[in-house]
């Protein structure tokens, strides 16, 4: 935003001598006030387009400012300001577009969630349909009784809701292997 520019806020000493306000809020005297603050790139400096304009503060506000300047990377109270009333703007600015951007994020995200939920619905499908060749094959070689395959269930309905779901095919063929 001002990669190349420097700052300096300017204010009189009690002798009149030009001072500069440091990022700590001390004044330092200059020699020669009228110089001219050139960019890197040879240009005059932001602060030749400036306009310059009083501020008061709450001393309290004013301490706050000073302590959040190093924080808020700002190299003066002015430049600090200046940060806060560019950002406030920009959040109003934002505040009014949100009225148009609102209803297009949320199209946008159901439209994603539809998108996620069709995905999952046709895997789904597909792993059912693997679990029912499965299931018959397993049926038809094994040959096991209703009343044998009603208590698996019971017994695998209970293990599941007690795992979440989680069941490993080890757990599984240690169980097997323990009935025997």
């Amino acid at each position: 935003m001002r990669a190349n520019s420097a700052v300096i806020i300017s204010s009189r000493t009690k002798r009149g001598v030009p001072s500069r306000i440091t990022s700590d809020g001390r004044a330092d005297r200059l020699e020669h006030f009228e110089e001219k603050i050139m960019c890197k790139n040879g240009g005059l400096s932001e602060r030749s387009r400036m306009k310059k304009t009083a501020i008061r503060f709450e001393p309290e506000m004013k301490e706050e400012i000073q302590s959040m300047m190093t924080e808020a990377n700002a190299t003066s109270m002015a430049d600090f300001v200046r940060q806060a009333s560019e950002f406030y703007i920009a959040y109003l600015r934002q505040k009014k577009s949100i009225n148009f951007i609102a209803p297009l994020l949320a199209q946008t995200i159901k439209n994603e969630i539809e998108s996620v939920e069709k995905n999952i619905s046709s895997m789904l499908f597909k792993l059912a349909v693997e679990q029912a060749i499965g299931t018959n094959i397993i049926s038809y070689l094994n040959r096991i009784d209703r009343e044998t395959l009603s208590s698996l269930r019971e017994m695998c309905s209970a293990e599941v809701a007690e795992n979440n779901g989680i069941i490993t095919f080890e757990e599984a063929m240690e169980f097997q292997s323990s009935e025997d």
